[in-house]
């Protein structure tokens, strides 16, 4: 979180807080409400925040709204379909619950407790981060984390953290939010998603995560995936750089490189746009401790690969339960 959006919060929710962090309050608030089993059955939480019901609402141009009434709430959704069991609309109905939190329950009513404008930065962060706590609970999490292979072990592979996400059954992508920017169980890593589909055959960055030391410093700058999130126009998502796109294919086309691996990272490989910025921060000639997930599929090819780092040493990585 940036110390900027930190500091806001502290400041607007400080009723709230009582004298504690927003994430220690946040994680401390849902694991007395979370049940202890996966994935999360979010009606657990209708009862407990005074949701009535899901409404479904084809007429709505977003994906979903909460709607207050003076005793209970309810949610509506855009599609008549089983929610329950999507990835991506089980996060929207998380991120709903976690709305009712920015209201209290005194003698049967609801009220507002206005800390943010509705639809602002602070209150998307405010739901989004809740929802991630609701949706991949810290103390599940923790348990489950220290019986995959720590990822300085020969037998650690990115499938671990895909396989974990499908047990929360999550998106990926809020997963590894939830384990690097969250809780920091992983930390010093960057890992980025590229994509290249069939029909530009050209590579992009589709997705990066990073340890919130580089996340909150500008000189690690990596472009966001895609700031219009309307839009799937691939011309929006950060273009790689020419020799970069060559580095990927060969990555792609080479047999000798499981599609789950470790390999050793030339700099002047990866050191293009986008992560021109980002690398340029690194001394080292080869990046050592570089996992490499390859998936191909009818639509396209996908490379994830994790970078392990520290300014000291960069095979070192902390694991912190």
């Amino acid at each position: 979180m940036s110390t900027k959006m930190s500091y806001v919060l502290a400041h607007r929710l400080s009723n709230l807080l009582e004298g504690k962090s927003f994430e220690s309050w946040c994680e401390d608030t849902i694991d007395d409400l979370t049940p202890n089993v996966i994935p999360i059955n979010l009606e657990h939480y209708f009862p407990k925040r005074k949701i009535e019901e899901i409404l479904i609402n084809t007429t709505l141009s977003f994906p979903a709204r909460l709607i207050k009434t003076d005793y209970c709430f309810k949610i509506e959704i855009n599609k008549d379909f089983d929610w329950a069991n999507n990835k991506e609309y089980r996060f929207i109905v998380a991120h709903e619950i976690a709305h009712t939190f920015q209201f209290t329950f005194k003698n049967g009513l609801i009220l507002d407790k206005a800390f943010f404008l509705s639809g602002s930065k602070e209150a998307e962060y405010f739901s989004n981060r809740i929802a991630r706590s609701i949706l991949v609970p810290r103390k599940i999490v923790y348990s489950l984390i220290k019986k995959i292979p720590k990822i300085d072990h020969f037998y650690f592979s990115l499938k671990e953290f895909q396989n974990l996400s499908r047990l929360f059954n999550v998106q990926y992508s809020h997963f590894l939010q939830r384990l690097i920017n969250d809780l920091e169980i992983v930390q010093h890593v960057a890992i980025f998603h590229f994509i290249k589909q069939n029909e530009n055959n050209l590579w992009h960055l589709s997705g990066r995560f990073l340890s919130n030391e580089y996340n909150t410093d500008k000189k690690y700058f990596v472009p966001y995936a895609n700031k219009d999130k309307a839009s799937t126009d691939l011309t929006r998502l950060p273009s790689c750089d020419k020799k970069l796109c060559m580095y990927l294919d060969e990555l792609m086309e080479d047999k000798t490189i499981l599609d789950e691996s470790r390999i050793l990272a030339p700099k002047n490989k990866v050191n293009h746009k986008p992560l021109t910025t980002f690398f340029k921060n690194f001394e080292q000639d080869f990046f050592q401790n570089v996992y490499i997930l390859k998936q191909q599929s009818p639509y396209g090819a996908s490379i994830n690969m994790m970078f392990c780092l520290t300014s000291q040493q960069p095979i070192a990585l902390t694991l912190a339960f």
